[in-house]
């Protein structure tokens, strides 16, 4: 019987362990189409959150998070990080235009479906992105981004995709 115990305890400390280090979601939506589909399953890593460009995050918007708005129901969304700490930006014909204080380049965007363009209110104005900030867009973009919008904060980021099955 303690050893049956034992194992119990010891399977559950294994499982919360597991679930502090990830999250594991399944995907709601055609946001992400075509890197992630509506039903797939995603394991998202959890710590370390400098996520690089092109990577695939869990993170909660800037306007839904507490601090912003006590009444909101914060929910988790899926997007890619475009956009890095200190960095400006720009929507421009369809393409996403980035200057990093070193040079200014266009974002070959390989994950998205060849017919996508782009789309801002602002065409062509360069938008900062803060110290601690991450400009996140999903990649089915069928709707005009407000880029100012779409920029969260680092602490709003709760994984970057490990897995997806």
């Amino acid at each position: 019987m303690k050893k049956l115990i034992f194992l119990f305890l010891f399977l559950s400390f294994l499982v919360a362990l597991f679930f502090s280090f990830f999250s594991f979601n399944k995907i709601a939506g055609t946001a992400m189409e075509p890197s992630l589909k509506s039903g797939t399953n995603a394991l998202f890593w959890k710590w370390g959150h400098n996520p690089k460009r092109g990577d695939i995050v869990l993170y909660t918007p800037k306007d839904q998070t507490k601090q912003d708005n006590p009444n909101v129901f914060m929910m988790d969304y899926i997007g890619r990080v475009v956009g890095l700490p200190t960095e400006s930006v720009r929507i421009e014909n369809g393409n996403l235009y980035i200057d990093n204080n070193v040079e200014k380049y266009r974002v070959e965007e390989e994950y998205l479906s060849p017919d996508t363009k782009t789309k801002a209110y602002e065409e062509g104005k360069w938008f900062k992105i803060g110290e601690f900030e991450y400009l996140i867009l999903t990649d089915k973009r069928e709707s005009i981004i407000n880029i100012p919008l779409r920029i969260t904060y680092r602490d709003n980021i709760k994984g970057t995709l490990l897995y997806k099955f």
